[in-house]
């Protein structure tokens, strides 16, 4: 029953941070629209990963914190060091997405203050809590042998017995499947490729992105390269740029 109630409140804690982080996009009617079939789309694809109690859904809760915090900085940014600590304690093998996540949005910070766009006390209040929150990474009972334990060699029997470890091909990309009336997980996971797609060429039509939205997708993308078992890194990754580039417009 505990475990139970620890995949409940995981499950319920992400999906209401991903419906606040996609109720900060524009407000218009069309792009509402995008946003809430985008909120299906992950809310459906969360309650297919969670039904088992494994680190990874701490991970995906961890994910969406980070960039709720980080997209837009408050005061409440200094809790990031923090969830850093806890994430990289229960499930430090995802540190290299932390690492992208302060590394996107910190870049973003120094580029922006360097060209005037941002004062450098404000930049300071994005850098120093990433900072911190990379550094947290080090302070688990691993210490520095942590750091190479993602990019171990993975053996190609692994592969052959774990799903999750093959890497997708076009034909997964490209089907389609429903089962009295309920699609299948790669069929959501497709239809939010979709999106992706459909987010870039919007991005290309209005000739403006953020750099730390490009530089989340691009990672998850890298990340979905290795493997369907990075999928949901992917699009939780790939949510800031879905969310500030709707394909349909008002």
């Amino acid at each position: 029953p505990g475990l139970l109630a620890l995949r409940a409140a995981v499950y319920l804690l992400t999906t209401l941070v991903i419906g606040a982080f996609l109720l900060r996009g524009p407000r218009e009617p069309a792009a509402r629209v995008c946003r809430i079939g985008l909120g299906a789309i992950y809310f459906a694809l969360l309650i297919l990963r969670g039904e088992n109690v494994r680190p990874h859904g701490l991970t995906y809760l961890f994910i969406a914190v980070s960039l709720f915090l980080l997209d837009r900085p408050s005061r409440a940014l200094w809790a990031l060091p923090a969830l850093a600590l806890l994430w990289s304690n229960m499930h430090g093998v995802e540190y290299p997405v932390l690492w992208l996540i302060c590394g996107a949005y910190g870049l973003e910070a120094l580029r922006d203050a360097a060209r005037g766009g941002l004062r450098w006390r404000a930049a300071r209040r994005v850098l120093v809590p990433a900072v911190l929150a990379a550094g947290a990474v080090l302070l688990t009972p691993h210490g520095l042998r942590l750091l190479g334990v993602p990019f171990a060699a993975v053996d190609g029997t692994l592969t052959a017995y774990i799903r999750e470890l093959v890497p997708l091909t076009p034909s997964d990309v490209l089907s389609l499947t429903v089962t009295e009336l309920v699609p299948s997980t790669q069929t959501l996971c497709n239809l939010l490729y979709a999106s992706m797609l459909f987010a870039a060429l919007a991005a290309a039509r209005a000739r403006r992105v953020r750099l730390s939205h490009a530089l989340l997708l691009a990672g998850g993308l890298l990340l979905l390269s290795k493997g369907s078992r990075f999928t949901y890194e992917c699009m939780f990754l790939a949510l800031p740029f879905l969310r500030a580039h709707p394909f349909i417009h008002g």
